[in-house]
Formats: C-alpha cells, sequence, structure tokens
C-alpha cells in the first residue's frame, strides 16, 4: 500500500506539472474493509503544499472527467479531494461548522427557497450563495453567519 500510494503521488504531481516531490505519503487511520483511509501527503513546505493544491484543483476544473486523478484504485469511484491539513480543534471547528450548514440548507430547502445555499468553505468559513437572474450562484458578500 504504501509503495504504491507513494507512486500515485509521484504520477499525480507528473500529470499536474508539478515539479517538488513529497516528503512523506501516509494512509491515516486503521485498515477496515471496504472503507479508504485518507492519505496524508507532506511537503517540503507549505508553499509547495499550495502549489500542490492549487495545480490539482486547476487540472481537475480543466476536465472535470479526467481519469488520471480520481483515485489510487480502479475502483476508487469518488476520487480525490485535496484539502490543507487541520489539527485536531480545526477538525472539531469543521464538523461543528459542517452541521450547521447542513442544518441551514436544510432549513431553505423547507422553507422552499431554492435560490439559497450555504457552503463550508476550506478555511473553516459558512459562505452563503444566491442565484442571480440568469441562474447563476453568487456569493452573498455582505452576509455572515451570526455563529462565526
Amino acid at each position: 500500500e504504501g509503495e504504491k500510494d507513494q507512486q500515485y503521488v509521484t504520477n499525480v504531481c507528473k500529470i499536474i506539472h508539478f515539479e517538488g516531490q513529497p516528503t512523506d505519503v501516509v494512509r491515516l487511520g486503521r485498515k477496515k474493509d471496504g472503507h479508504p483511509r485518507p492519505l496524508r501527503v507532506t511537503f517540503s513546505s507549505p508553499f509547495d503544499a499550495r502549489v500542490f493544491r492549487a495545480r490539482f484543483v486547476e487540472h481537475r476544473k480543466a476536465d472535470e472527467n479526467a481519469d488520471d486523478t480520481k483515485g489510487v484504485n480502479a475502483d476508487d469511484s469518488k476520487g480525490v479531494h485535496v484539502r490543507t491539513s487541520r489539527n485536531d480543534s480545526e477538525q472539531e471547528k469543521y464538523r461543528k461548522n459542517k452541521d450547521i450548514v447542513r442544518k441551514l440548507n436544510d432549513d431553505a430547502k423547507r422553507a422552499d427557497l431554492s435560490n439559497i445555499s450555504f457552503s463550508l468553505r476550506d478555511n473553516l468559513a459558512i459562505w452563503k450563495f444566491e442565484k442571480d437572474d440568469e441562474g447563476k450562484w453568487k456569493r452573498t458578500q455582505d452576509w455572515s453567519y451570526a455563529g462565526n
């Protein structure tokens, strides 16, 4: 598993034209049948990590159907999500905010407000989006969650 993961990350680096190489590739959690474990990839500097993430996201946006960065195994249908790492307190805040966003979206749905949506960002902020007259989602800049 370790060698395969290292090879996968190296291959993704080539695909997204990222010259840096990870200093460490580790699976998190315990092995469990049928449950994928997150892969933690460490780079030599925070800058390299940001560049890797930006290039990965850019590659995905360029071709959403690209199979080359979906997952380590052929059966990884859910694919890969790249995010910055979080410490324990940040992860706890992420979980709480995720529940808040779910409740806000459920409340909007119940109120039949299909033109409003809430999103949890990687920086743990909660954003509100509204559909404009053309049906495009736009962030509501002057809105902030009172509990933030």
